[in-house]
């Protein structure tokens, strides 16, 4: 049955992108464009994967419906498959920059990259120059198939691109943990073209999202972004945890107020306030 085959290729990634879906649209605490960006990319890839579903499953079958299946569904596949990436980039940029004038930015180019793929697709109705249906109902590459691909595929270069020029900005270990979120994906995708029939990127696309959520979002959640230290959050975390028994050992604890905080701020601005408090942490460390 080609049904049951293609489920048990595409199910496993579907129930991941589910996954990931439903724990964002659970944890309210978790940041909005964050979580926004992530039910982008979940539902857009979803959508992906259930036209590629379709294609693989009435490709080969005669008749005038198959050949509409299969055309169809790879056109709306290389349509929300560009959606899909195009999260990518908005969420590392955001991850790395906190900036919403960036992401917003960033956004329009990524709109203008898919409204041209669109206005491509919807060329390749009469030019068939990206893809085009056999007469025995196959998905056929065209002529300029590569400037499909390149369509795709530019969301990935343009976060390959930001995760190499942030290295100074996020430091070593961040930019490690990024690289598990650029990496695997670029790979797959390269195999998915090169080695027929292969069809990693979906279950590597579906790790990485998982990858970022626990590794980088939740870890990100526990410290406070300006010094790096744990915050309020992670401090009754760990609290729960002696609670519960979970940690064995002895503790102390010590707790600082910083004197005539606010008159720093009011005095000279909000900026130099972030600065006495990355001083504090500084000093911190050293001792």
């Amino acid at each position: 049955m080609p049904w049951i085959r293609e489920l048990n290729v595409f199910l496993p990634p579907l129930g991941g992108l589910a996954l990931v879906a439903l724990e964002y649209m659970r944890d309210q605490s978790l940041d909005r464009i964050q979580r926004r960006t992530m039910l982008w990319i979940a539902g857009f890839a979803a959508l992906a994967i259930f036209c590629e579903l379709f294609s693989a499953v009435y490709s080969g079958i005669p008749g005038g419906l198959a050949y509409d299946i299969v055309y169809s569904a790879n056109f709306f596949f290389f349509f929300f498959q560009l959606l899909a990436f195009s999260g990518i980039p908005v969420f590392f940029d955001y991850y790395v920059n906190q900036d919403v004038r960036r992401v917003k930015g960033l956004v329009v180019v990524l709109g203008v990259i898919s409204v041209a793929n669109l206005f491509a697709l919807t060329g390749n109705i009469y030019g068939e120059f990206y893809f085009y249906v056999s007469p025995e109902n196959i998905y056929t590459c065209g002529h300029i198939h590569p400037i499909r691909v390149l369509f795709s595929f530019s969301p990935l270069v343009v976060m390959a691109g930001g995760w190499l020029l942030a290295r100074k900005q996020i430091g070593s270990y961040r930019f490690w943990l990024c690289a598990f979120f650029v990496i695997p994906s670029i790979v797959c995708a390269i195999m998915d073209l090169v080695i027929e029939g292969s069809r990693l990127l979906w279950p590597c696309f579906c790790l990485t999202l998982f990858f970022a959520h626990l590794f980088m979002v939740k870890a990100d959640y526990s410290r406070d972004g300006l010094t790096g230290l744990y915050n309020r959050r992670r401090c009754n975390e760990f609290f729960a945890e002696l609670a519960r028994g979970q940690r064995r050992k002895a503790y102390l604890f010590l707790m600082i107020d910083m004197d005539d905080f606010k008159r720093i701020n009011d005095a000279h601005g909000h900026t130099q306030g972030d600065k006495a408090l990355k001083d504090v942490e500084k000093k911190k460390k050293k001792s």
